[in-house]
């Protein structure tokens, strides 16, 4: 859970980076010193924690819409690849399997792969206040697809797009959007990944005090954990 929080903390910092970069120039160094990003890190845990405490069909329903402006920011990336090629230019890493090589940087990607796939386990914490008894089946069948699709969606984008120079920063489909549709929808994109990224915190919160929950009522933490108002 802490982790989470953290990855979620660091990629609202690189989302605030890349929209300098868009505004300013890549040599903006936004947020650059660590201290100010522990500051943007504070403000989130704790922005997110105060959240979690709004009544949770509330936080559903918004939950629900950024999640839909969510899914369409990544597929806003795989356009991005489309019209680049579309257009008449040719992608920034040739799509060949010839080229295909295996190193850190590929390592470090299916690290992170395999941590969203791990947060499944949200999901079926919450699938018995679900109203379909095949909920959590539902969520195993189709949360990992969704996933790998999306990271293949949002990779396509990147190849296509962004220069190998650049294509190591952690804002790059950023870079992919703003190359091919302007600032504007960089700017409109990175808040909608900032909102889902604050939505991922709340989510956390939430879920994971239903855990402190029924373990206090078993008795396996202290009790007063499990008083609710």
């Amino acid at each position: 859970g802490v982790l989470v929080l953290l990855a979620a903390a660091d990629a609202i910092v690189s989302l605030i980076q890349g929209i300098g970069a868009q505004l300013v120039g890549p040599n903006a160094n936004w947020l650059l010193a660590p201290w100010q990003q522990g500051i943007i890190a504070l403000l989130m845990v704790l922005l997110g924690g105060w959240l979690s405490t709004f009544p949770l069909p509330r936080v559903m329903k918004v939950a629900k819409v950024v999640i839909g402006f969510y899914v369409l920011g990544i597929f806003t990336v795989g356009l991005a690849g489309i019209m680049w090629l579309v257009s008449g230019h040719h992608p920034q890493i040739p799509l060949t399997i010839n080229q295909a090589s295996f190193g850190t940087p590929h390592i470090v990607l299916y690290g992170v792969i395999i941590l969203a796939l791990l947060g499944v386990e949200v999901p079926l914490n919450m699938s018995a206040e679900t109203k379909r008894p095949d909920a959590s089946s539902l969520f195993l069948r189709w949360g990992a697809l969704i996933v790998m699709l999306a990271y293949i969606i949002g990779t396509f984008g990147v190849m296509v797009v962004v220069p190998q120079s650049e294509a190591s920063t952690t804002y790059s489909t950023l870079t992919a959007i703003g190359l091919v549709f302007g600032t504007p929808a960089v700017i409109a994109v990175a808040l909608i990944f900032i909102a889902f990224f604050m939505l991922v915190s709340i989510l956390y919160n939430v879920t994971f005090s239903r855990i402190l929950f029924v373990s206090a009522l078993d008795h396996r933490l202290p009790t007063s954990l499990a008083k609710v108002n």
